[in-house]
C-alpha cells in the first residue's frame, strides 16, 4: 500500500472513532470521477456515497498540513488507537519507518 493510502486509512478510522477535524471528504464514482466533497462530515459524506453505486469516500490530505502533525497529534492516536493509544504513538515515534508502523496498526 502507499504511503498516502495508509494515511488516508488511518484518518478514516480516526474519525470514525469520533477524531473531529475539518477535513475535505471526496466522493467518487466507481469510474473513479469526482462527483463531491463534503467538508467536515463523514457521515455526510456516507450519505452522498450511498446516493451513487460503487462509489468511495477518501479525505484530502492538505500539503499545507503536514502528515506528521496529524498522526503525531495525541487527540489523533487516542481515536486512532483507543486506551493503548501512548503505547502506540511511543513505538511508532520509534519506529524506522512510520507509516510502515502505522500500516501494520490498520
Amino acid at each position: 500500500m502507499l504511503s498516502i493510502e495508509i494515511i488516508r486509512k488511518a484518518i478514516t478510522k480516526a474519525t470514525e472513532n469520533g477524531w473531529n477535524n475539518a477535513l475535505l471528504w471526496h466522493v467518487r464514482g466507481s469510474d473513479g470521477s469526482f462527483l463531491t466533497t463534503q467538508a467536515g462530515s463523514l457521515d455526510r459524506a456516507r450519505s452522498i456515497a450511498k446516493q451513487h453505486k460503487d462509489s468511495s469516500i477518501e479525505p484530502e490530505i492538505d500539503s499545507r498540513y503536514p502528515w506528521e502533525a496529524m498522526v503525531y497529534n495525541h487527540n489523533f492516536a487516542k481515536a486512532l488507537w483507543g486506551e493503548k493509544w501512548q503505547s502506540h504513538l511511543q513505538e511508532m515515534v520509534l519506529a524506522e519507518d512510520p507509516i510502515k508502523y502505522l500500516e501494520k496498526c490498520l
